[in-house]
């Protein structure tokens, strides 16, 4: 009973916060930092156990969840993640695959390395490239068809990149693609100062935004008061119980 009573108040003091989101890289955590920050919400970033050194979950007050959620949702984080060359390659169908599943692993790659390409660019949060290879001309076409791709971009604000530059990005990632046969289309979302990234102080075992530091402090430091608080009534219950007890024995 009296480690159960031990237990209770730790397991209080682990529900200050709750998971935002996990599975994370330092850059996608530190990134939703910065735009909680920005927004003046407080959260946190923890190393998750069991998945290696590299991997990050975001944890925030219980309260801020909803508001969180909404202002993730705005700006599009965390990024939704390109699948790797090694599983683009491995997928398929028999042993010989036909000229067709060639072709549209082909295409695949090409897309999701010019994706990530594109998501490097200063301001944009996420991309996608979708290319139209032509198929092989028959014996009796004069001219084959041309390559297409399309682009989309979804931006952080107005756009700072040039459209032409990306144009030709794009067609110089592409065999025989020119660039006014490449289409960008870009949406804005919401804004938040880039600056804060690098702002990061740690608090304990935390890493978290400057302007969180204060508040999280403060979060902790009563949570810890509550910690003794609730381990010193219940030890005085316990105590107080088997008082009672030995008194109605002795009667």
């Amino acid at each position: 009973m009296f480690r159960f009573a031990l237990l209770v108040p730790l397991l209080f003091l682990f529900g200050c916060t709750e998971r935002l989101h996990g599975a994370l890289s330092e850059r996608e955590a530190n990134e939703i930092l910065a735009a909680l920050a920005a927004r003046g919400i407080e959260a946190k970033k923890e190393r998750e156990s069991g998945r290696g050194g590299g991997s990050f979950e975001v944890r925030l007050s219980t309260r801020d969840l909803p508001r969180a959620l909404a202002v993730l949702s705005e700006l599009g984080l965390p990024r939704e993640a390109s699948p790797g060359l090694d599983k683009l390659l491995g997928e398929g169908g028999g042993l010989v695959p036909s000229e067709l599943e060639e072709e549209a692993k082909l295409v695949a790659v090409i897309q999701a390395e010019l994706t990530e390409t594109l998501r490097r660019i200063d301001g944009v949060v996420d991309a996608r490239v979708h290319v139209a290879l032509p198929r092989k001309p028959g014996v009796f076409e004069a001219s084959p068809p041309r390559p297409r791709a399309s682009v989309f971009l979804k931006t952080r604000g107005a756009p700072s990149y040039d459209v032409a530059a990306v144009r030709a990005l794009v067609a110089g990632g592409v065999r025989g693609l020119d660039a006014d046969d490449v289409e960008v289309v870009s949406v804005e979302v919401g804004t938040w100062a880039p600056g804060v990234v690098a702002s990061l102080t740690r608090v304990g075992p935390f890493e978290v935004a400057e302007s969180s530091a204060t508040p999280l402090r403060i979060t902790l430091t009563l949570c810890v008061i509550s910690l003794f608080a609730l381990s010193a009534a219940l030890v005085a219950l316990i105590l107080r119980s088997r008082r009672n007890s030995r008194l109605e024995t002795s009667h």
